[in-house]
This record gives structure tokens, C-alpha cells and sequence, in this order.
């Protein structure tokens, strides 16, 4: 080799040795930015967990009161129909006892008069 090519060969060694010094605190830096990056990637992975966690959590909640409440709009629904079944029965028992208790202008007057006495206060 010649004295020259040693000389260029030196000259980028030298060169190069400055950029690598130059380089190298920019190095660290982006080193430094990358291992933030990565914990706050950590940790928005760690925030999403939970969230995950709380919206499924949540979401069985709702399934259930759902269920409950399907549940009592069916029973409320028969209960509502029961009410208006026992009503109707009341009603009708109600007009017999007034038919039973209305005297039946019909029948002669001493037996009306019989059935009057046989009546006890207070009781039909």
C-alpha cells in the first residue's frame, strides 16, 4: 500500500472515529426515548387490562339485570292478570249477594215479612 492510501485509509478512520463520538450521545438519547416509549406502551397495555376487565365485568352485570328484570315483567304481568281475574270474581260475587239480598217483590207479603224476622242484625 502507499504512503497515501495509508493516509486516506487514516483520515477516514479519524473521521469516522468524530462521528461515532458525535453519534453516540444521540445514540443514548433515542436509547432513552425508546425504553419511555416502551413503559408508557406498557402501561396504556396495562390501563386497557383494566379497562377490558371493568367493560366485561360491567357487561355481565347488565346481562343479569336484564334477566331480573325479564323475570319480573313476566311475573308482573301474570300478576296483573290474576288481579283482573280476582276483580271479576269479586264483582260477580258481589251482584249475587245484592240479588240474595234484595227482598223478591213476588212472594206474598207474610212470607216476606217471615223471611224479614228470620234475619238476625247484622248478618246477612
Amino acid at each position: 500500500m502507499t504512503e497515501a492510501g495509508l493516509e486516506d485509509i487514516q483520515n477516514l478512520e479519524r473521521v469516522s472515529s468524530g462521528q461515532g463520538v458525535r453519534l453516540a450521545p444521540e445514540r443514548d438519547t433515542l436509547l432513552d426515548k425508546l425504553k419511555i416509549a416502551y413503559a408508557q406502551l406498557t402501561d396504556a397495555k396495562q390501563e386497557e387490562d383494566s379497562y377490558v376487565k371493568g367493560f366485561t365485568e360491567t357487561r355481565t352485570s347488565l346481562k343479569a339485570l336484564q334477566e331480573r328484570f325479564d323475570d319480573q315483567l313476566v311475573t308482573l304481568r301474570l300478576t296483573k292478570e290474576s288481579v283482573g281475574e280476582v276483580q271479576e270474581r269479586l264483582q260477580s260475587a258481589n251482584g249475587a249477594i245484592l240479588v240474595a239480598c234484595t227482598p223478591m217483590p213476588c212472594l206474598p207479603a207474610h212470607l216476606l215479612r217471615d223471611i224479614g224476622s228470620e234475619r238476625k242484625p247484622g248478618k246477612i
